[in-house]
């Protein structure tokens, strides 16, 4: 998810530790970056042994197709979705249409999300003055 200028990984899945992906990405910085600077879809077809690991309890694999894609809140960039393939070529062109298709919706739920989240939060903080207000006058 886009925070300013940068993005906050929000989800994962797969990845063999959550220190294995950073946390923050920067505009412009690695591929991700590029992708949302840029607003534009990549592929990694050869991706090297050490770009992106995917693990489960049984083992873990080296991703050798990536899709990293921008996602799109109103025709402005609201995050982006890296998706790594292990194995043969399979559907890995399907995912690119995917996620040219899917880019405008994901990102309104991404950004309803996170307002959803500061409403939550807002709502409590008036709760916690309310309360605050009520006690003080009872006293």
């Amino acid at each position: 998810m886009l925070e300013g200028d940068a993005l906050v990984r929000v989800a994962a899945w797969a990845l063999p530790d959550e220190e294995s992906a950073p946390r923050r990405i920067a505009r412009g910085e690695g591929l991700v970056g590029q992708a949302i600077a840029d607003a534009r879809v990549l592929e990694l077809r050869d991706a090297s042994a050490h770009y992106l690991r995917t693990g489960s309890a049984l083992g873990s694999a080296t991703a050798s197709r990536v899709v990293i894609a921008p996602v799109y809140a109103d025709g402005e960039v609201a995050g982006a979705v890296e998706l790594g393939f292990v194995g043969g070529e399979g559907r890995f062109d399907d995912a690119r249409t995917l996620l040219e298709m899917a880019s405008e919706p994901v990102g309104m739920a991404l950004r309803s999300a996170r307002y959803r989240a500061r409403l939550v939060e807002l709502l409590e903080e008036t709760l916690s003055r309310s309360c605050c207000r009520t006690t003080s006058r009872a006293i």
